[in-house]
């Protein structure tokens, strides 16, 4: 009877009772008894019946989201697919948890609890993860974790993402079995999945199809479940009758938003802002060189042959991928049979792929080798594309059974192109322009034989015939080496056919983008022959260069129709995202514009840190032509950082005002376009021109081209600029000017490193004199921050050419400090530079620096930080400065509330003056206010604590009162725990209210104690206070009253200090022991004690005789002269009478003066006089 009704049917339903009668031999559907609870009309006994309830379910935290349905007519339990699975942890014990089988789930979970029982090490990771109604965690680990079943040889190693814990149990109420008639042969995989159990882990979609063996589902009758069978035994799914009105339904659908794309997506945006100096090979990279040399071939058309580059560890890697590449096959199959476009499209891909030999048909006889590997693959749509709309892309990221993917067991291989800046540079070179495109360049590469076992796929013409297994033939798209493969495959051909080719040999490795030719020439001819050499070059190793575009149709003369690109525009980016903005080259106009794909947002729209990145990192200018509003950008990204917002968290308005702006103006440069070629035909002259400045916010430097020919005409155009943020710690302005021209030094020697152009004379400009003055001056002599700087700059420029420029006459100033987009586009300063660059170089500005050291440009800079620091308590205690006024204006209120209830109640029907003018305040009713304000306290300090106790559950390790054993009294305050249940106190002694530190309540309860003890000491207030009130830090708290308390302060004056005399000249006089003798040593401080008979003249000349023949005989001998030994006993006054008397003075000093002793005596009442024998 002291059962629970659900533990009650428990019982019952393990001894096989029947739920109406409890009688044993048969159930409830064969019970003869008529009987039925009169209450809800059901069979079942009257112990077992459940009260219907309408309270909602409990607080949960987690990524599904958990809801109570209410339906009527519909009362069933939705059965999730779970199963009871083993985990290995790092030693390799297995533990058993319970696993979620859920296909709504994109990354697989694993609860934070088994992740530290499993000890295994994780790796970083900063993922959000969304569930349906947007309820997010950001997670911060992965750890790769080996499953196996209980019920078959299945194991698998999977990445799960570890979270703080799941949602409520599963189910979410028990579910009775007894009725069902389930086979006796079936091995259920989670044997208590009617029991409401705790989740561990979730196995998302990634694997989710391997885990079914396909066979027939088994339904176990009409409005139940039906079992499915499954590597970890057979699970229950589908719906159930329960007898609740109120049914909990958990979701788990899990959407996984990866960080990884956005940093992805910055790193590439922050290597197209910086000068990327090229370093060696890795030995990575080294290897990967090393296995392309030694074992890539040609065939007899001259294709080349190469093998994918393995790792070591390539065979230990890679596990099984059949299963998970064939189901989805299945799903691609279904999406094409909704999409007869997309049908057709995709069959006309893979048709192509089969005509051109690029694929071959596995016949089903040959037998599979060792290690193989399956390719998922699906759509992608390239709007851009003249040719293939549609490109089928092959995932080489997908999982294995191992947790690997073929991309994670193969090697990257190194850049071996250059970079796309150094290509466009050299393009602005040209006079005449020459564009084109290899034509399937990574489908020219042939792979091994032994290779292509590693590239196979599934795929059928109609869901009629079998899934036949075909095996890729070439490179192809979305492996990790692809790029590698064919870029380096364009080197070795210039390697082994070049050189009959000479200018075609330099531009296949100077002037190609993967598989962009981005060229040209000085002359028409010059093109004409370039174009013939690449086209016969190419061919040798089977490529097709086509799209040829130029600037000037001459060159195109005699090209076939479908050799001729099409496009008005040709864009400069491989990448196959969206750019927000990117940078183009329009051949009839012969200009760079930039073309923006931005939806402007409404006011509305919340704009975070995510999706402000997100849209910073589509901005692509490599060659720095929009470097003013660039960097707006990039100051704005700073800013973000350090206003410390969260990824998904509102950016404040300050910044969100500025971000719109910024965003809203982007697509007026649309319009904004400058001149492909920056040099002037037949140039006698060619020079360049850099800038260097900086401000508190960014730096920047630009470089521009002058040229000058026969005739004497100037054309100034701007090459390219590169852009930093200052640093978030703070330095000089001088010093950030110092960093402006390193900058300078490097985007100068890239330019002229890279262009193909002789280049007469170099300039640099700066308009720091402190800079000018650093350069020039030897690096040894600077501290260690300039002199390294100074000599990078001296390395990269020749220190003499460096000159300055005003301030307003700087281009890079406008860099430095950006621009909105309007003044952009209206700025003449930055297309051309200055307006003297086009005058003789007699015109230029000429100014000597003067001599200036470091010492003097070291500014202190003062940063002031406001910080405004909202209440962190209720607004009740800031109104009232004295703690009575405080309690007594809440207890009015209360009684306020009190009588107009019961008034509202109609308890109070006839009004008198008692109701309308204030009473007398009781005892009761300021107790009741004094609780009602400590409940208020204790909610602003304690609210974790308070939400913990409320709910059953222990206080966290971090909490500072769980050393304290808080709990809640019936009045719903917290008090102290403690041992003293059996102590004769009063109860709120034993249990002091516990009040929280650096609280006004708790400083206005002492100050107003303080006043009722009569301003007594800390330790006596502290005592009266924790008689009813436990205040955190309570010492501080008293000791800070009692010392702002201005009558305490008053009353408590610090008495002045007596100045010392002098030292006697005996106390400083260096001597023997015991020559100056008191009652000890005046010299060492030593003490000598002598025993006396009586207290007599003689007994005190016996022991001056012993303590001469002892220590020797003193010069001097102190003692003392005054009446100061009252309340002393009777021997030591009649001692010091003696030697008071004139008598005994007498002989005393005629027994001295024989010993050769001077007697001193001390003045009267001056026993500083003697102070040595009075601290001893």
């Amino acid at each position: 009877m002291n059962l629970s009704p659900i533990d009650r049917r428990q019982f019952v339903s393990e001894k096989k009772l029947c739920y109406n009668c409890l009688r044993m031999g048969h159930i409830l559907s064969g019970c003869r008894s008529k009987h039925t609870w009169r209450r809800c009309r059901r069979r079942h006994h009257t112990l077992l019946h459940l009260e219907e309830t309408n309270s909602p379910p409990g607080p949960s935290s987690g990524i599904a989201v958990s809801s109570a349905v209410a339906e009527a007519g519909k009362r069933h339990q939705t059965f999730l697919l779970t199963a009871i699975v083993n985990v290995v942890d790092n030693f390799g014990i297995e533990h058993s948890a319970r696993a979620l089988i859920d296909s709504g789930s994109q990354p697989n979970l694993i609860s934070q609890r088994l992740a530290k029982i499993l000890r295994i090490k994780g790796s970083k990771a900063n993922i959000s993860i969304q569930g349906v109604s947007k309820a997010s965690e950001t997670v911060r680990e992965s750890l790769n974790v080996k499953i196996r079943s209980k019920r078959s040889d299945y194991q698998c190693s999977m990445n799960f993402l570890v979270i703080s814990k799941f949602p409520a149990e599963l189910p979410t109420q028990f579910i009775f079995t007894e009725s069902w008639k389930t086979p006796q042969h079936i091995l259920l995989a989670d044997p208590e999945f009617n029991k409401p159990q705790p989740i561990d882990l979730v196995l998302g979609i990634e694997h989710y199809f391997t885990f079914f063996t396909g066979a027939p589902l088994i339904r176990l009758g009409p409005d139940l479940p039906q079992l499915v069978e499954s590597v970890f035994g057979w699970m229950v799914a589908g719906s159930a009758p329960v007898e609740a009105s109120r049914v909990e339904t958990t979701s788990t659908i899990t959407i996984c938003s990866s960080v990884v794309s956005l940093e992805e997506s910055m790193e590439r945006f922050w290597k197209t802002e910086q000068l990327q100096m090229r370093d060696g090979y890795s030995p990575e990279e080294r290897r990967c060189e090393k296995l392309y040399t030694a074992s890539t071939d040609r065939d007899e058309t001259g294709r080349y042959i190469v093998r994918l580059p393995r790792r070591p560890d390539f065979e230990a890697r890679l596990g099984s991928s059949r299963e998970s590449a064939l189901r989805r096959f299945e799903l691609l199959e279904k999406r094409l049979e909704k999409n007869c476009a997309l049908k057709a499209e995709y069959h006309k891909f893979m048709q192509e792929y089969l005509q051109l030999r690029h694929m071959r048909l596995v016949n089903t006889d040959e037998k599979e080798p060792a290690t193989t590997y399956y390719l998922p693959h699906h759509p992608v749509f390239k709007e851009s594309s003249t040719t293939t709309k549609l490109r089928v892309v092959f995932d080489g990221s997908s999982k294995t059974s191992s947790g690997y993917s073929l991309n994670e067991s193969l090697c990257k291989g190194p850049v071996v192109q250059d970079e796309l800046l150094d290509l466009l540079l050299r393009f602005r070179t040209y006079e005449v322009a020459l564009v084109g495109d290899v034509e399937k360049m990574y489908r020219q590469v042939k792979l091994h034989p032994d290779d292509c076992a590693l590239v196979r796929i599934f795929f059928r013409f109609s869901p009629q015939d079998p899934v036949q297994v075909y095996e890729l033939c070439t490179v192809t798209y979305g492996l990790t080496p692809s790029s590698f493969l064919a870029t380096r495959t364009l080197l070795q051909l210039a390697d082994d056919e070049g050189s009959a080719y000479p200018l075609a040999d330099s531009a296949l490795r100077r002037n190609f983008y993967v598989d962009d030719l981005i060229g040209g020439a000085q002359s028409i001819e010059g093109a004409k022959k370039l174009r013939s050499e690449l086209s016969a070059l190419l061919s040798k190793g089977g490529f097709d260069l086509r799209k040829w575009t130029s600037n000037r149709l001459e060159v195109l003369s005699g090209l076939a129709e479908d050799q001729l690109g099409n496009k008005s525009s040709l864009h400069f980016d491989s990448h196959e995202t969206v750019k927000a903005l990117g940078v183009s080259w329009k051949p009839e106009s012969d200009t760079l514009h930039f073309d923006c794909h931005i939806q402007t947002p409404s006011d509305e729209e919340v704009s975070t840190k995510r999706t402000a990145l997100s849209n910073i990192a589509r901005l692509f200018d490599p060659l720095g032509m929009l470097a003013p509003v660039i960097v707006c950008a990039k100051i704005i990204m700073q800013e973000m950082w350090m206003s410390a917002c969260g990824w998904d968290v509102p950016l404040p308005e300050s910044i969100r005002k500025r971000w719109m702006s910024f965003w809203a103006e982007l697509p007026a440069l649309e319009h904004y376009a400058v001149p492909r070629c920056t040099f002037l035909p037949l140039a006698a002259n060619i020079e360049i021109h850099t800038f260097a400045d900086a401000s508190i916010a960014a730096f920047g430097a630009c470089s521009y081209v002058r040229c000058e020919d026969a005739t004497g005409k100037v054309q100034i155009a701007l090459i390219s600029a590169k852009s930093k943020v200052a640093p978030v710690k703070r330095v000089s302005i001088a010093r950030l000017e110092l960093n402006a021209c390193v900058l300078a030094s490097h985007l100068h020697h890239r330019v002229k490193k890279t262009i193909d152009v002789h280049v007469d004379a170099s300039f640099f400009w700066t308009d720091s004199s402190i800079c000018l003055h650093w350069i020039r001056a030897t690096p040894s002599t600077w501290k260690t921050y300039v002199a390294n700087r100074v000599s990078e700059i001296q390395h990269f420029t020749d220190g003499h050419v460096w000159n300055h420029i005003a301030g307003v006459e700087n281009p890079a100033d406008i860099v430095s400090r950006g621009l909105s987009v309007p003044e952009f586009l209206e700025s003449s300063v930055w297309r051309k530079g200055p307006a003297w660059l086009s005058l003789p170089r007699s015109s230029w500005p000429i100014s000597t620096p003067a001599e200036i050291k470091e010492n003097d440009v070291m500014e202190s800079n003062t940063a002031v930080l406001t910080i405004l620091e909202h209440a962190r308590c209720n607004e009740i205690f800031i109104r009232w400065s004295e703690y009575r006024r405080l309690v007594s204006r809440v207890a009015y209120c209360l009684r306020f509330i009190r009588k107009t209830r019961n008034r509202l109640r109609g308890i109070i029907t006839v009004v008198d003056s008692s109701d309308i003018l204030p009473e007398v305040l009781t005892t009761e009713e300021l107790a009741e206010a004094d609780d009602c304000l400590v409940r208020l306290a204790q909610q602003d300090g304690f609210a974790a604590e308070i939400k913990d106790l409320k709910n059953g559950k222990q206080l966290k390790k971090q909490s500072s009162l769980r050393r304290l054993t808080p709990f809640l009294d019936g009045k719903g305050i917290m008090r102290v725990g403690g041992r003293l249940n059996l102590a004769n106190l009063p109860f709120q002694s034993k249990h002091p209210a516990l009040l929280p530190r650096d609280h006004p309540f708790p400083r206005l309860l002492a100050e107003h104690q303080h006043q009722i003890l009569l301003h007594g000491g800390g330790r006596l207030l502290l005592s009266s206070i924790r008689e009813r009130y436990w205040p955190l830090q309570g010492r501080m708290l008293v000791k800070s009253v009692v010392r702002r308390c201005f009558r305490c302060m008053r009353s408590q004056p610090v008495a002045a200090q007596q100045q010392m005399g002098q030292l006697p000249a005996c106390r400083v006089t260096p001597g023997r022991p015991f020559a100056v003798t008191g009652i000890f040593c005046f010299a060492t401080k030593a003490v000598h004690l002598e025993l006396v008979g009586d207290l007599s003249t003689q007994g005190f000349i016996a022991a001056l005789r012993r303590f001469t023949c002892r220590r020797g005989v003193p010069e001097h001998l102190h003692s003392d002269n005054g009446k100061n030994f009252e309340g002393a006993k009777n021997e030591l006054l009649e001692l010091f009478g003696r030697f008071e008397s004139e008598q005994e003075q007498s002989r005393i000093s005629t027994a001295c003066a024989e010993q050769g002793i001077t007697w001193h005596m001390i003045p009267p009442r001056a026993p500083h006089f003697g102070g040595l024998w009075e601290a001893a």
